[in-house]
């Protein structure tokens, strides 16, 4: 399963998925759930911000690609 993640956006839909720990909300949930993580839009965000995505996106998935 791959999650397509869009990078201008992502740190925005995952604090919103934070809101909601019981269902995960549904941005944590696609993440959690695949195999793979596509970030795109990659030049829409800055170094910094990238780094805390690919963070976030690592604590929701350990193991993706």
């Amino acid at each position: 399963v791959v999650a397509l993640v869009d990078a201008k956006h992502a740190l925005e839909k995952l604090d919103e998925s934070k809101d909601d720990p019981a269902s995960k909300g549904t941005a944590c949930a696609q993440i959690a759930f695949s195999s793979t993580v596509l970030l795109n839009k990659i030049d829409l965000v800055d170094d910094e911000e990238l780094s805390k995505i690919e963070r976030r996106i690592k604590q929701a998935n350990g193991t993706a690609e």
